[in-house]
């Protein structure tokens, strides 16, 4: 099976063989008792990189079509695992848009209480597994 893996928007670094497997087909004759072999059996896993998740029921789509010409194959799509290329900047982008909500609901908080922002007082942040600190702000009458 050739992909043309540029035209998919996959590079070829994108693609990587997880197992390849040959294995014998026999068949079992009950008359004769004899075992006789009838081929063999080849069976590759791989894994996609798909950067651009837009394209991914389109190069899914064309996965399936270039194993429809190859003959009798069979292509089984399983498992979705996604993740981000740059986490750092995600965490930055998911920090500064946090803490503009807790300014907002500081504001909301201080309006309805005839009061304003003054300063923010604490504010921590750290991973999934860390504990998370409490934040505080304070409030001019």
């Amino acid at each position: 099976m050739t992909l043309e893996t540029g035209r998919l928007g996959i590079e070829a670094g994108d693609i990587q063989t997880r197992t390849f497997q040959v294995h014998e087909r026999t068949v079992y004759d009950r008359e004769t008792y004899e075992t006789r072999r009838e081929g063999f059996t080849a069976n590759q896993t791989a894994s996609v990189t798909i950067h651009d998740t837009g394209q991914a029921d389109t190069i899914a789509g064309q996965l399936i079509e270039a194993v429809d010409g190859v003959g009798p194959a069979e292509l089984v799509l399983q498992g979705v695992s996604s993740g981000v290329d740059n986490p750092e900047e995600l965490r930055i982008t998911a920090l500064e848009k946090a803490t503009m909500n807790l300014w907002e609901q500081a504001r909301t908080v201080a309006e309805t209480s005839d009061r304003r922002v003054c300063q923010l007082l604490e504010a921590q942040a750290g991973g999934a597994e860390q504990h998370h600190g409490q934040s505080g702000i304070s409030f001019e009458t």
